[in-house]
């Protein structure tokens, strides 16, 4: 089988529709901080009232729910004794806590617009620069808090 000819705009016949791409409406080009700034606050609000919350809600608990215990090399300066002593480390659950979240939404919404909405196939034109270029909101909200998480875990880890 030999490859249909690429018909120019010269070689088309009045019945022939040419398709130009099209975007589906991408936001304007300028700073992109000045549009995407208020989410990005949000979300990273949202992350530390979690940890915070977690953190304090178990800050005297030896064990979570009875089986979640910290390891002994997290636990050098606090020994579980009669003096009544605790280890306690709330600061890593309060941080697996919001890791987990974090990733659950971006792999779980990543995962909802690729296999169930399938808007890689029909939101941007099926061109090498549709495909390159195409501007989806769903993958701009995956990278905001993508970006927020990194920025958080840096924040929280100094």
């Amino acid at each position: 089988m030999c490859r249909q000819p690429i018909k120019t705009e010269e070689a088309l016949s009045p019945t022939d529709v040419v398709q130009k791409p099209s975007f589906a409406n991408p936001p304007p080009l300028g700073s992109e901080w000045q549009r995407l700034a208020p989410r990005i606050l949000l979300i990273f609000s949202l992350q530390s009232i979690l940890y915070a919350a977690v953190y304090w809600y178990f800050k005297d608990s030896e064990t979570i729910l009875g089986f979640l215990r910290p390891a002994p090399e997290f636990c050098e300066n606090h020994t579980s004794n009669e003096d009544g002593s605790v280890c306690s480390r709330s600061d890593l659950l309060a941080f697996q806590v919001v890791s987990g979240l974090s990733f659950w939404v971006m792999g779980g919404y990543g995962f909802y617009t690729w296999y169930v909405q399938g808007l890689h196939r029909t939101s941007v034109p099926q061109t090498a620069a549709g495909r390159c270029f195409g501007y989806v909101p769903q993958a701009e909200f995956i990278a905001t808090v993508c970006f927020t998480f990194q920025a958080w875990d840096f924040m929280i880890s100094l």
